[in-house]
């Protein structure tokens, strides 16, 4: 098996060596775009992943441990809407909360993100016709 990169544009094809590009001082690429596809030894991709994972792991950890719920002014800056729209959505029962001592509202991120995924419209199958002139 040889170990060489594909470049790729939109013509020709072009098959680039390691060594040209390990070693070969930078050229001009003209407005080209390339795509290189590695061919890497077995279990290389697999090494690579769990280095990437034990380093991801720990900051997933951390923003689950910095967990906490959202007052009626961040849930309202967050849905891009009032203090008085997130109060009315609670009253009519639409946006599920938490009622702390006191009586302050406070939403669990969660809560809001599929409160607004609940109410996202999907693209119209048919398309807009441009007006006529």
């Amino acid at each position: 098996m040889s170990n060489r990169l594909k470049a790729t544009d939109a013509h020709p094809r072009r098959w680039i060596s390691e060594e040209s590009i390990n070693g070969a001082p930078p050229q001009e690429d003209h407005g080209q775009r390339y795509e290189f596809l590695l061919v890497a030894p077995p279990g290389l991709v697999e090494a690579i992943a769990g280095v990437i994972a034990a380093e991801v792991r720990p900051s997933i950890a951390a923003r689950e441990d910095r967990w906490q719920l959202w007052n009626i002014e961040e849930t309202g800056a967050r849905l891009g809407r009032s203090e008085r729209w997130i109060r009315e959505r609670v009253r009519r029962g639409d946006l599920p909360h938490v009622k702390l001592d006191g009586g302050a509202l406070a939403f669990d991120p969660e809560d809001v993100r599929r409160f607004a995924a609940s109410r996202r419209v999907p693209a119209s199958s048919t398309a807009r016709q441009p007006a006529s002139e």
